[in-house]
């Protein structure tokens, strides 16, 4: 006899409004709602959340500087991971008799991962089948979280828009970042040599322990290199020299690809050192990212004015590309999200589980947030909705 349960209430982080984290709330008591674009899903997972990742994407989104963000108030959250509580349809009624999906071969009971296109910063939350996959043997609830986003950013960067192959050579900015991290051990498991940048001097030491592979010679601490607006467009600014040198030491002659979070003055110099056919993967802006609860407009102005510009026309005699992406614009193409999904799945079970630099408790996500946009973190930075541990 089929068993329909009312929709679940949760607690939720809510932006009411974009332009400040101040304007996140924690409610309580909310009614579960499905996505906006369900209305021909005919059966979906609810799952109980445990874990919800962070990404650059939902700070952007607060203070009003995401393209993607929706219109009025909404929930930030792009991953998570937890337990399938049930199916059911757009209505959020789960139905009982339903214990496996026979498609995705899900089941009640299942330790899950998943992305959404906001929305995760939730207690509960329901999910199409296609954005949800169980969590690699091994792995825990909190390393399940630290997946998605930003392994499927850098295998799309550098597998798909890249075209990175064994052999071949890499310039990973922001290496101990979440998404960094796992450029760095793609670029490792495809046989490509890299260099890669920091911060700070702190963040290259962490990193040298978390891939013991990478020589300490391979990385770049961007303190330590003397930056000025004169040098942006300077063939020989401090930047480009300390990457030269850094090449030198390890052998390379030039780049076949850069993947570049971080535009600003660094574009440039690592610009110049792609070799013929090199391809610039730009996926973010964190030279622009602001610090404080909303942002300094005059800053950002300024910062905007200085942004890194190319000529097409001289692009055509140098043979290379510029190509810019982010990845929620093709969330709603599923069958390229499978496909990327499958592939990235097959690599991981080759590559060491995530690195979680952070984990901080539900409650306290502005908290977490603002420690994230402080740029002090190493791997990827979590929200615990309670403490469980798959297997």
């Amino acid at each position: 006899m089929t068993s329909l349960h009312s929709p679940a209430v949760v607690s939720q982080w809510q932006c009411s409004s974009a332009g400040s984290l101040q304007n996140l709330t924690l409610l309580h008591n909310i009614p579960i709602r499905p996505p906006n674009n369900c209305a021909n899903c005919k059966i979906m997972a609810l799952i109980n959340v445990h874990y919800v990742g962070l990404n650059f994407a939902d700070m952007f989104a607060c203070l009003g500087l995401y393209s993607a963000t929706p219109q009025g108030s909404f929930v930030p959250g792009l991953e998570f991971s937890g337990t399938i509580e049930g199916f059911c349809d757009v209505s959020g009624f789960v139905n009982s008799a339903i214990r496996t999906d026979e498609t995705s071969g899900l089941s009640v009971g299942d330790g899950v991962l998943g992305v959404t296109r906001f929305g995760g910063y939730t207690t509960k939350i329901i999910s199409e089948l296609a954005y949800v996959r169980k969590i690699p043997k091994g792995w825990s609830y909190a390393q399940g979280a630290s997946f998605a986003c930003q392994a499927l950013t850098a295998w799309y960067g550098l597998v798909e828009l890249g075209a990175i192959k064994k052999g071949q050579t890499a310039l990973v900015h922001s290496g101990a970042g979440g998404t960094g991290l796992w450029a760095l051990k793609i670029c490792h498991l495809l046989g490509v040599q890299v260099i890669t940048t920091v911060s700070t001097f702190e963040k290259a030491e962490e990193l040298a322990k978390i891939l013991p592979w990478l020589d300490r010679s391979a990385i770049v601490v961007r303190n330590e290199t003397p930056h000025s607006r004169r040098w942006r467009i300077a063939s020989q600014s401090p930047a480009k020299v300390s990457l030269a040198n850094t090449m030198a030491i390890n052998n390379i002659q030039y780049f076949n690809v850069v993947f570049d979070s971080l535009l600003g003055e660094w574009f440039h110099p690592s610009h110049e050192l792609l070799g013929p056919q090199g391809r610039h993967i730009v996926l973010g802006a964190g030279s622009m990212t602001p610090h404080g609860d909303a942002p300094n407009w005059l800053q950002l102005g300024l910062r905007y004015l200085w942004r890194p510009k190319l000529d097409p026309l001289a692009m055509i005699s140098t043979n290379k590309s510029v190509m810019a992406f982010n990845l929620i614009w093709l969330y709603e193409n599923t069958d390229d999200i499978g496909r990327l999904f499958n592939d990235l799945f097959v690599a991981a079970e080759a590559m060491d589980p995530p690195h979680i630099g952070l984990e901080v408790p539900f409650d306290q996500a502005t908290t977490a947030l603002k420690q994230f946009q402080s740029g002090s973190t190493v791997g990827k930075c979590i929200l615990r909705v309670e403490q469980q541990t798959h297997s």
